[in-house]
């Protein structure tokens, strides 16, 4: 995972062809292998039932728009992973700090805010809620944001 991230658009990753199902199965697809970063607006966000941060992000020159998620660093399952802990932690408390904790359902933001988002591509379920691009590609997991403005 410390391969140099590629730098992307919402609107590029917004087009990326999702892989079969069958690509998919029991492993990541290669496109799931890119580490990208990303300047967007942050325009909502929220804490979704697994315990991800679920941030929305809207491209800097159109409507298009997909979704970044920062796990629990808590989460079992990162045992022995104490890099992802600590890149969860910080990216966290980022949000926590410069927004406000992420209410229970996701909330659009008074005013948007300009970030630099890097992490890994994931492919999730096409339009499970509010602000999925229509490929379902996703960034997640977030590995770092931080404030552009």
């Amino acid at each position: 995972m410390n391969a140099t991230a590629v730098s992307s658009t919402v609107s590029a990753l917004d087009t990326i062809l999702r892989p079969a199902e069958w690509q998919r199965k029991n492993r990541r697809a290669e496109q799931e292998k890119i580490k990208v970063t990303v300047d967007a607006w942050l325009v909502a966000r929220g804490n979704e039932d697994d315990g991800d941060y679920h941030l929305v992000l809207q491209s800097l020159d159109g409507k298009e728009t997909l979704i970044a998620e920062i796990p629990d660093p808590g989460d079992a399952n990162l045992k022995g992973y104490g890099f992802l802990k600590h890149s969860y932690k910080q990216s966290r408390h980022f949000i926590d700090s410069a927004i406000g904790i992420p209410p229970r359902r996701i909330t659009n933001l008074r005013m948007k805010r300009k970030v630099e988002v890097t992490g890994m591509l994931f492919f999730d379920k096409v339009s499970h809620g509010n602000g999925h691009a229509p490929n379902g590609i996703e960034i997640h997991p977030v590995l770092e944001i931080q404030s552009l403005n």
